[in-house]
C-alpha cells in the first residue's frame, strides 16, 4: 500500500475513534439514571476492545483485603496483567485477557474499569489508553448523575422537620 493509502486508513481509524467518543458520552451524560449510566459505559467498553465483560467497580466496593484490588486502585495509569495473570473475581470465569483502568475525581482514586476477554489474545497499550480515556468520561457523567438524584430525594424532605414536602 502507498503512504497516502495508509495516512487515509490511519485518519479514517481516527475519525471512527472520535465519533465512537462522541456518541458514547453522549448516551452516557443523557441519562440522570446512575445504574443506565454504569450500562452504557461497560457496554461502550465492551463495543471498543471487544471484550467480552466490562465492569465498572466503586472504589468502596473493593475488598481491602485483597492485594490486587488494593494495588489496582493505587494505579494512576491503566494496566495490563502478564500473560496468564488471573483476572479480579468481579469478572468472572472463563476471562483469559484483561485490563484495568484506574479512574479518579478530584485526584483522588474512586473506580477501577475493569474489562475482559475469553480470547487468549492479549489487549494493546492503544487500547487501555482508549478504556481508560471512555471511562474518566463515564465516572464524570456517573457523579452528575448521582448528583441529580441525591438532589432529587433532598427536594422531596424538608432538611429542618424530616417531613415530606408537598412535591412528594
Amino acid at each position: 500500500q502507498s503512504e497516502l493509502e495508509l495516512a487515509v486508513l490511519a485518519a479514517t481509524r481516527e475519525r471512527d475513534l472520535a465519533e465512537t467518543f462522541r456518541a458514547a458520552i453522549a448516551r452516557m451524560s443523557a441519562s440522570l439514571d446512575p445504574a443506565v449510566v454504569v450500562q452504557e459505559l461497560t457496554r461502550t467498553v465492551q463495543d471498543l476492545l471487544p471484550a467480552d465483560r466490562a465492569v465498572l467497580v466503586d472504589a468502596a466496593e473493593w475488598p481491602v483485603d485483597d492485594p490486587l484490588s488494593a494495588a489496582l486502585l493505587d494505579l494512576r495509569v491503566p494496566y495490563l496483567p502478564a500473560s496468564g495473570q488471573d483476572p479480579p473475581a468481579v469478572l468472572g470465569s472463563g476471562i483469559r485477557t484483561w485490563l484495568a483502568a484506574p479512574l479518579t475525581r478530584r485526584d483522588r482514586p474512586c473506580a477501577v474499569l475493569l474489562a475482559g476477554s475469553n480470547s487468549p489474545d492479549g489487549y494493546t497499550d492503544a487500547q487501555a489508553q482508549v478504556v481508560a480515556a471512555v471511562g474518566e468520561q463515564g465516572i464524570v457523567a456517573l457523579e452528575h448523575a448521582r448528583l441529580h438524584q441525591r438532589i432529587e430525594k433532598q427536594a422531596m424532605r424538608d432538611a429542618l422537620t424530616g417531613l415530606a414536602n408537598r412535591r412528594s
